[in-house]
């Protein structure tokens, strides 16, 4: 399945319950930080399903030390992901002939 081809309002849903589903690790005092090692290779390949091109590789890659590292599981990558793909693109500049 093509996770990058779905509406960008399921893709921002399921882009919080990824988050959602990482932070949970701190509901489980010792075995959360464990968890994230499985969780950490799941969510980067996740992440690559959801955002394509050079972008979702970097952010891959990020999305699988952020996993890993303690502590730092609150971070919504998937989500703030979403939001620079979605809200802040960058529109191509059109020149204007008659200028």
């Amino acid at each position: 399945m093509n996770l990058a081809s779905i509406s960008p309002t399921k893709r921002l849903l399921f882009c919080i319950l990824l988050d959602v589903v990482g932070t949970l690790s701190y509901s489980l005092p010792v075995l959360g930080e464990l968890s994230d090692i499985v969780w950490a290779p799941v969510a980067a390949i996740l992440y690559r399903k959801l955002f394509s091109g050079a972008g979702g590789w970097l952010g891959a890659g990020v999305v699988f030390l952020e996993e890993l590292l303690p502590f730092s599981d609150v971070i919504p990558t998937f989500t703030l992901s979403w939001i620079v793909t979605n809200v802040f693109t960058i529109q191509p500049r059109t020149l204007n002939k008659n200028a």
